[in-house]
């Protein structure tokens, strides 16, 4: 994983964490009540409540103009079965 978008999720982790974003009921993003829903769903802090992927390509505001999701243009990675212990530890430190 290059080092630039570790630390991006690391420091993003840390932000939600330390700093709930709230978006409140009058903050209407571009008159789109979808994206702001959205936004709520991915910036859940408890990750079992957070959407994944597949929830936020087919999400209404996503899927707006279009006649589905949008199509990935990334090869698909393998899962990851195993963490590494040290990045971990890095991570925590």
């Amino acid at each position: 994983m290059n080092i630039q978008i570790l630390f991006l999720k690391v420091f993003f982790f840390k932000k939600i964490i330390n700093n709930p974003i709230k978006i409140y009921k009058n903050l209407i993003i571009n008159n789109k009540i979808e994206a702001q829903d959205l936004i709520n769903h991915i910036l859940k802090v408890d990750p079992k409540k957070r959407c994944n992927m597949e929830y936020i390509k087919n999400h209404r505001w996503t899927c707006e103009g279009f006649d589905g999701p949008p199509d990935s243009y990334l090869e698909p990675r393998p899962p990851v079965h195993e963490l590494d212990e040290e990045i971990i530890e890095e991570l925590l430190t």
